[in-house]
């Protein structure tokens, strides 16, 4: 005696049909339920975090998987809006100085919506069934949000220039931190103290920042005069 025999590896685009046996449409339909776990037990979509203050962070709208921790249920879920992560999101104990923390999307309930807690498990957040872990942030020595990190993306690069004037501050770009900036600056427009603009005979000119302050000055009739604007590159990149 033969009969058909149904592979639990493989996606079968043939079964189930409106031919299919009763008795065996439950083995094809988890076969290829199988298949689709494992294509997207990983996936996420659109959803990231990003720096929103030294106190939260923003998982923005998207789609994400969930799963429990033998992958063998996978939960699906979708957030059309931002999600701000605060302190009250951990799922044990309270804030820590000089730690990194986890953000983990998860989807314990009913809903066809995730959660996001924050836990110092890389490997699991606490209390949990299903879950997908979506990044990491470090909440230094002052207890200050930095350094946030997406799990799933290539480094993000973000250009930005402008001008900026003696003793201002370079803006930083947005979602950025400073942690994960670079810039530079070079001088156009020095002044030196109601003598005018700096002029080819004057022996000398300072640009530089001290942190993201900028400082210019012009040497000239002997002395060091501050005032004037500086270009700057700002480069942010989030890995």
């Amino acid at each position: 005696m033969s009969s058909n025999v149904y592979s639990a590896d493989q996606w079968t685009k043939a079964n189930p049909t409106g031919a299919t046996n009763l008795s065996d449409l439950d083995a094809s339909i988890t076969a290829n339920n199988a298949a689709l776990d494992r294509l997207l037990i990983e996936y996420r979509g659109s959803t990231k975090i990003e720096y929103a203050s030294t106190s939260t962070i923003t998982v923005t709208s998207g789609q994400v998987a969930c799963s429990n921790s033998a992958g063998s249920v996978v939960r699906w879920r979708r957030n059309t809006s931002d999600t701000t992560v605060s302190w009250t999101m951990l799922d044990t104990s309270s804030e820590a100085a000089s730690t990194t923390y986890y953000l983990w999307a998860v989807a314990d309930t009913d809903v066809a919506t995730f959660t996001v807690t924050i836990s110092t498990s890389s490997s699991a957040p606490s209390g949990k069934t299903y879950y997908a872990k979506l990044g990491q942030f470090y909440n230094n020595s002052s207890s200050n949000i930095e350094q946030v990190k997406n799990d799933d993306t290539k480094p993000e690069i973000l250009i930005s220039t402008g001008t900026v004037t003696h003793g201002g501050t370079i803006p930083l770009p947005s979602g950025y931190i400073e942690s994960q900036c670079e810039w530079i600056v070079s001088a156009n427009n020095a002044s030196h103290d109601g003598y005018g603009q700096y002029e080819s005979d004057d022996s000398g000119i300072q640009c530089y920042t001290t942190g993201r302050v900028l400082y210019i000055s012009v040497y000239a009739l002997n002395a060091w005069h501050t005032g004037g604007t500086a270009n700057y590159m700002i480069i942010g990149i989030q890995r």
